[in-house]
């Protein structure tokens, strides 16, 4: 703020406090504008976290204020420390040491040069632009935070390489991940949690969710990837991963023991990143069909598949997958990771694969290859009980064509069903301002058509100065209803009547389409009863190149009751309209 010569990495520990702040209490340390908000950083400290909530643990709330000191000399010095800090209040951090250091960048070159210097605090930085603004933002669930954080800490070790701080309950500083000349490993992208314990909240593994038992049809044209096991010749195996004595850094793979004559399919691999963890994979008979399992038998439950790449350059992919689980409890999980172009970053969640205690299922996720050429699915034990296989009988990767959902799954009850078909033409153009009492208000400036937002609908954006289009229209042989941001932040949103939510069983299913072929749409779920609460995203609408696409996902409610629903332009480049068919809440049978 004062454009000191001599920033360093304690700067970015001050951030990260003020962030971690921020997510718990879901509004910034200090408030007021950008003159007001830095003479605050320079010489107010913020309310402790446990003063401002009585059940927030005392130790914790002091780790966040020493992040926050004035001076940096009474900061933590560097990224390590911090996630010593936070370690306690995490089940494991090791494992994300483990991930990070099989990266691509373990080998290179600047990671050896710039590893002293970071890891002491003494790289030197420019200021970087300040941002600004009160937005108010939901609180996160505090362990959600927490291990978000000591990631975090964890990437501010990148700042010229992959620099690794390993942890095993203390804060020594572990040697540089050497180059290794054994085959590359596969990079495990976003590390799950740890199995659940006491006192930690299980992590969301994403919004886009299978529909069990769909009456989906496949695309007519070729599939994109196809796997079927029939053909592979039967073969068991375990492996056990442990820690490497001569560098903390790295994992060490040790075979005890294989039978059959067969072997991973072409272009797979194996591998779990959890220290003292053994798995096994097994291609066999399973439930009357051959299949491919894996399951963790000891230790985390981190083991994983890498299958073949594909071409994933398609704007809209759809899986189906057809598995079993021998146990009853618990989820295994599905991920995509991009392959081509070559990145380092994350991969990220298509969805979940529910327990099905012995039955084989057929679940279909959208699945976003977002800007990749090449990408390749992984198939994870997650949460599933150890020892109980995770089996696969068929994957199928087709282009989704818009094929016609004709039935809710069996048994299902409709809470709320909405079909803009019988709206009247229109279209109005309006700007967001605010009015006297600092309320925002929409003004129209141009109108067309006998048509109107739907009854109990809202149709607004949140911004000043935005200037917002709604539309009733012909598209594609059906009246739909568009939602569009014209000038300004793309923060136009349509908010549906209060629905009640009976139970936790909650899905929602969407016929949209966005007429560009970038970006998403955040749906969000604005809590009204047992409490109102700021609205929260519960799933994304990727980009459809016009064409007409079903989302159907799982309600992430949480203790919600009643709520609305939104339907936002935010994630989208400006001028892209987002088209709504239908829109059913519905509660799955028991």
């Amino acid at each position: 703020a004062m454009n000191a010569s001599d920033l360093d990495i304690r700067t970015d520990i001050y951030s990260l406090g003020a962030t971690f702040y921020t997510l718990v209490t879901g509004k910034p340390p200090f408030r007021g504008n950008t003159t007001q908000k830095l003479m605050q950083h320079q010489i107010k400290d913020a309310p402790a976290l446990d003063s401002l909530d009585k059940t927030f643990p005392p130790d914790l709330s002091r780790v966040v204020a020493k992040m926050m000191k004035k001076r940096p000399a009474d900061r933590y010095q560097t990224p390590g420390e911090v996630m010593a800090a936070l370690g306690p209040w995490l089940s494991n951090t090791s494992h994300v040491v483990a991930a990070l250091s099989r990266t691509e960048s373990r080998s290179s070159i600047d990671l050896q040069q710039t590893l002293t210097e970071v890891v002491s605090g003494s790289t030197k930085r420019l200021p970087s632009v300040i941002a600004t603004g009160d937005r108010k933002i939901p609180a996160l669930p505090l362990p959600y935070v927490i291990a978000g954080l000591a990631t975090v800490a964890f990437g501010l070790l990148v700042l010229g390489g992959l620099a690794v701080y390993a942890l095993s309950g203390s804060a020594e500083k572990s040697n540089v991940v050497a180059r290794q000349s054994a085959a590359p490993v596969p990079t495990p992208m976003a590390t799950p949690a740890p199995a659940p314990n006491p006192g930690l909240a299980r992590p969301p593994l994403g919004n886009r969710q299978p529909v069990a038992g769909s009456d989906r049809q496949l695309p007519k044209r070729g599939p994109v990837y196809e796997f079927n096991p029939e053909s592979l010749a039967i073969f068991r195996e375990q492996w056990r991963t442990t820690r490497s004595k001569t560098n903390p850094g790295a994992l060490e793979t040790t075979v005890l023991g294989n039978s059959g004559d067969g072997a991973l399919p072409e272009g797979w691999e194996r591998m779990n990143y959890g220290a003292v963890t053994v798995s096994e994979i097994a291609i066999d008979s399973a439930g009357g069909a051959k299949a491919f399992g894996l399951t963790t038998l000891e230790g985390e439950r981190t083991t994983m598949i890498f299958a073949a790449p594909f071409k994933s350059s398609a704007a809209n992919l759809k899986l189906r997958i057809e598995y079993m689980t021998e146990g009853s409890l618990g989820d295994g999980y599905l991920k995509f990771r991009q392959t081509l172009p070559a990145s380092d970053a994350n991969g990220w969640e298509v969805g979940k694969l529910p327990a099905t205690s012995g039955q084989w299922t057929t679940s279909e996720f959208p699945l976003d290859g977002k800007m990749s050429k090449m990408g390749q699915l992984e198939f994870h034990t997650g949460w599933l009980e150890l020892g109980k296989m995770l089996w696969i009988k068929s994957v199928v990767v087709t282009e989704d064509q818009g094929e016609k959902v004709t039935a809710l799954p069996a048994g299902s009850k409709v809470l709320f069903r909405s079909k803009f078909d019988a709206l009247e033409p229109f279209r109005e153009t309006s700007t967001t301002a605010d009015n006297d009492q600092k309320q925002k208000v929409s003004k129209v400036s141009d109108r067309a058509g006998t048509g109107d937002v739907p009854a109990d609908w809202l149709f607004m954006s949140w911004n000043a100065e935005t200037v917002q289009e709604c539309t009733a229209a012909l598209r594609k042989g059906t009246t739909a209803f568009g939602i569009r941001t014209v000038r300004g932040e793309p923060t136009t949103m349509l908010l549906s009547p209060d629905i009640v939510f009976p139970g936790p069983r909650i899905r929602v299913r969407v016929e949209y389409a966005i007429d560009g072929d970038t970006g998403e749409s955040f749906v969000k779920l604005r809590q009204k009863a047992p409490e109102v609460l700021d609205a929260r995203v519960v799933s994304k609408l990727p980009a459809s190149a016009g064409e007409w696409q079903t989302a159907d996902f799982e309600l992430d409610q949480r203790d919600a009751t009643a709520g609305s629903l939104e339907f936002h332009t935010y994630g989208l480049p400006l001028g892209e309209t987002v088209w709504l068919k239908s829109i059913v809440v519905y509660e799955v049978a028991k």
